[in-house]
């Protein structure tokens, strides 16, 4: 990026835009929250995790800290919950068939008697 010359007042600009085509396109811009979780970064390593420390002492993010420790599923287990879920609507597509032709016939019995 330097090399191109895509630096201003500020450092680096932000992005390059590649929906033109192959060559990329400087977008003049520069986003405050990055260099604001930068200084963050730098003061947590700096005064042992005071950051992340403070952050997780909220009620909130304590409540939902289970969560960031919770193992993702893999690939397998998330087909098998697939096809157990079309299975399942599969047999109750099959049960409602059936009753509605029970109901049928059952209304037909009723009116030859």
């Amino acid at each position: 990026m330097s090399e191109m010359n895509w630096t201003g007042a500020y450092g680096f600009y932000e992005a390059a835009d590649y929906t033109q085509g192959r060559e990329p396109v400087l977008v003049r811009s520069w986003m405050a929250h990055h260099q604001g979780m930068c200084l963050l970064a730098v003061t947590n390593l700096l005064k042992d995790n005071v950051i992340q420390q403070w952050f997780h002492s909220t009620p909130r993010v304590r409540a939902a800290e289970l969560l960031l420790h919770e193992k993702a599923l893999s690939k397998d287990t998330l087909r098998e919950l697939s096809q157990r879920s079309r299975s399942r609507t599969q047999s109750a597509d099959t049960s409602q068939a059936n009753n509605a032709a029970t109901a049928v016939t059952d209304k037909h019995t009723t009116a030859a008697v």
